[in-house]
């Protein structure tokens, strides 16, 4: 036999075949132990940027806002419909008073007069009663709807007659004529007042809504910048983590294969003894 068995290539390369499968076990529980690290950290995190205490004071907050709107609108509506009903209410009255001057000039009614009086007398306590009392705290309106329906019932009890009309101040009044103008005279003044009011107090509802409108936006915008800025910093920090183990596994794996490499190199390398030539001296030891 010219060449002998090498004991330490037999060694190496036992020890070798032995080393993957070893390492393979290890790395599994070194990848499980990573991961349970990577959810421990994940749940940290989380529980850092936990913001649910603001998100939920902001939800309620645009929510309250958004209950609230109906009640603002239907405060408008009111306050809509009056100005509308006063405007034709101030024609009513206009026409009625007129009805004192047709002939001549507020002395005396003829019974065509009373009678249409009568009619437009009806038509505006009918649209007196047909006025809605709408109130918000915030508005301050001077009751002034209030004030006219006070006049209801008084303007309903007098009688127009075809007769006289008493001069203005009388204290002895022949008939209703006079205090029937005079009340429709008060009267229309207290609707044009009004319907002055309704307009302001409308544009103040308007404004109203808007600022609600604007203030659940601002909400929605803060709620959206709040959630959305955490996730991205939870997602983030989630990240650097897992990049953080990912690069420690990939050191380990990439320094057995160099190390499984160098070993390949070192089996190469040792070769079997080889007898000295003959006439050797070396002879003697082998």
């Amino acid at each position: 036999m010219s060449e002998l068995l090498s004991l330490p290539k037999i060694l190496v390369t036992i020890g070798k075949a032995s080393e993957r499968p070893n390492f393979e076990l290890r790395f599994n529980l070194l990848q499980n132990t990573v991961i349970r690290r990577i959810n421990d950290g994940i749940r940290r995190i989380n529980a850092e940027h936990d913001n649910s205490r603001e998100v939920d004071a902001l939800r309620k907050k645009t929510k309250n806002l958004i209950d609230s709107i109906p009640f603002y609108e239907t405060y408008r509506f009111g306050v809509e419909s009056n100005r509308l009903k006063l405007v034709n209410l101030s024609t009513v009255i206009t026409s009625a008073i007129s009805k004192f001057s047709e002939v001549d000039d507020d002395t005396n009614l003829t019974a065509a007069e009373a009678s249409d009086l009568a009619t437009l007398q009806a038509q505006v306590v009918a649209g007196i009663r047909n006025l809605f009392i709408v109130k918000h705290p915030d508005v301050k309106d001077g009751d002034v709807i209030e004030g006219i329906k006070k006049l209801t019932d008084g303007l309903e009890a007098l009688t127009p007659v075809a007769g006289v009309v008493d001069p203005e101040g009388t204290t002895t009044p022949t008939n209703d004529n006079r205090e029937l103008l005079d009340t429709l005279t008060k009267l229309l003044n207290k609707v044009n007042v009004a319907e002055t009011v309704s307009e302001d107090t409308k544009f103040l509802a308007n404004k109203m809504i808007l600022n609600f409108n604007k203030k659940i936006l601002e909400t929605e915008s803060k709620l959206l910048d709040i959630t959305a800025l955490e996730a991205f910093k939870v997602a983030d920090e989630i990240d650097a983590l897992k990049d953080k183990y990912r690069a420690l596994l990939l050191v380990i794996s990439v320094s057995f294969e160099a190390s499984s490499s160098l070993t390949d190199l070192l089996v190469d390398s040792i070769g079997p003894p080889r007898r000295p030539p003959p006439g050797s001296v070396m002879n003697l030891f082998v």
